[in-house]
């Protein structure tokens, strides 16, 4: 007798919608780590951009201090008139000891930009490294959830068949119950014709 009776429940396969979730899942977080690595990239330029305007802003003004010192305390006078005018050495070196003075200034703010590019490298540096070790983290992290969801998923399916297969049985057996009850039926009907015959043989 086939125990597949009515109302038996499929086994519902649910792999497939657990593994298309998880690489939804896997998408939108290789999605935001691109914008944050874009968005790095761009701020990392627009800073060396910046630094370069300020060091190129530095290493020009050491000329155009001169300038404008020179213009303001000889107005009127061309170089060719400086050059014939006597006494002047003076002059000449107060321009030196400005100028001198000038370039020892920008050669520390030079200095002093050089170390700040080093010192923001380093912390560039350092929090690459720290993002780096994050997105190992968690890639890891979304591994090990990959593999957890994929196991509760087999977990339940197994848990799923697992039923199936106890509510075919608790129907095979109700099946058999049944099957004995008329065998006994059967029998006790029998019995009863047949025991008159006997009471009657035996008078």
């Amino acid at each position: 007798m086939d125990a597949q009776g009515p109302g038996r429940r499929r086994v519902p396969n649910r792999l497939s919608a657990e593994d298309d979730a998880l690489n939804q899942i896997a998408r939108e977080a290789e999605a935001r780590l691109a914008a944050k690595r874009a968005a790095r990239a761009e701020a990392r330029e627009i800073r060396m951009k910046e630094l370069e305007r300020q060091q190129k802003e530095v290493e020009e003004r050491p000329d155009k201090d001169f300038a404008e010192k020179g213009a303001r305390n000889l107005p009127g006078l061309s170089a060719a008139t400086l050059a014939s005018l006597g006494g002047t050495s003076s002059r000449r070196g107060s321009g030196d000891t400005s100028v001198s003075l000038d370039t020892e200034a920008s050669i520390r703010e030079m200095k002093d930009l050089s170390d700040l590019r080093d010192q923001v490298q380093d912390v560039e540096g350092r929090c690459m490294q720290g993002l780096r070790e994050m997105k190992d983290s968690l890639v890891e992290a979304e591994d090990k959830y990959r593999k957890a969801m994929v196991s509760n998923a087999q977990l339940d399916n197994e848990k799923t068949n697992f039923m199936y297969q106890v509510d075919a049985l608790k129907d095979l057996l109700l099946e058999l119950e049944e099957q004995l009850a008329e065998a006994q039926r059967q029998h006790e009907d029998k019995s009863r014709v047949r025991a008159p015959r006997a009471h009657r043989r035996a008078g």
